[in-house]
């Protein structure tokens, strides 16, 4: 009965343990975020530009989120066109899937 109640606490104790590492911190959050933001300037940034919107303003901001909608799209589109699926451990297989309903577009 006691070996019984020990096993309970170490498992207690481990998926505790467990629990705390997973848990991100308001700055990693914070991390990524600047990183993807940061991606998405470097990938998009110029074709705003060039599309005519000023660097660093909410227009331009829009285009960023707009061009990354539309990859994101594109490459959906391409994978149910080639009705292609990713395997388990590919990491689209966890990746948004994006849906257009009329104007909106919804990632999940």
């Amino acid at each position: 009965m006691k070996s019984k109640s020990l096993l309970q606490k170490i498992l207690l104790v481990s998926l505790t343990l467990l629990l705390i590492a997973c848990a991100t911190t308001p700055e990693e959050r914070r991390a990524n975020a600047v990183r993807e933001a940061n991606r998405l300037k470097q990938t998009h940034g110029l074709t705003c530009e060039r599309l005519g919107y000023e660097r660093d303003t909410d227009k331009w901001r829009d285009c960023l989120l707009e061009m990354e909608n539309q990859r994101l799209i594109q490459q959906q589109m391409m994978m149910d066109r080639m009705n292609w699926s990713p395997g388990f451990y590919s990491p689209f297989y966890y990746g948004p899937r994006c849906y257009r309903y009329g104007a909106r577009l919804v990632c999940r």
